[in-house]
């Protein structure tokens, strides 16, 4: 009976160390998760602007988004109003002297 003991403990602690190491232990089926990923690698846009841009209201830049704002475009925004970006902002043009 002392003999049992160290491999019944040898035994659930490989079944422990297998449970975290599988795909499933999170419940999740394997597709499911792969679908999900594959979701947030598509989902990539660029939002472009020109002429003249009126915010109103905050504008977010998602993190797999990018804003490119043009040349010669003019933003002017409400007081409080802002561009929060976790994604990515381009501005092209000129550096002028003011």
């Amino acid at each position: 009976m002392v003999r049992r003991q160290p491999l019944t403990a040898g035994v659930f602690l490989c079944l422990l160390l297998f449970m975290s190491l599988s795909p499933m232990a999170n419940g999740e089926p394997l597709e499911q998760r792969d679908s999900e990923i594959e979701h947030y690698v598509s989902a990539r846009s660029t939002t472009t602007w020109s002429g003249t841009v009126d915010l109103t209201s905050n504008y977010y830049v998602d993190i797999q988004d990018e804003l490119l704002i043009t040349s010669c475009t003019n933003v002017t925004m409400s007081s409080g109003v802002r561009i929060i970006v976790d994604g990515r902002i381009t501005i092209q043009g000129h550096q002028s002297v003011l």
